[in-house]
């Protein structure tokens, strides 16, 4: 992954150092947390899973296939406003 980010034009040492950071640690044991949390219920059956507010799960297939994206979109922005 830091490879990505230094090839598009960031610094390679900042980018270690944020990476080390309390927020970014912080944020990447709330997630994997989430993530036990959703695996023991069953609800990760494959990738991507995407939750809403943890407690909507997108299916994936059933957006319309000719408009993928903002069909995506659409659903997201309605489910974050519930």
């Amino acid at each position: 992954m830091r490879n990505v980010f230094v090839l598009n034009g960031v610094d390679g040492a900042k980018f270690d150092k944020l990476m080390k950071s309390f927020m970014v640690n912080a944020k990447a044991k709330k997630m994997k947390k989430n993530q036990d949390y959703f695996a023991k219920k069953g609800a990760l059956t494959g990738v991507p899973t995407l939750i809403v507010n943890g407690k909507y799960r997108v299916n994936l297939q059933a957006l319309d296939k000719k408009d993928t994206a903002n069909d995506l979109k659409k659903l997201l922005v309605y489910l974050l406003a519930k």
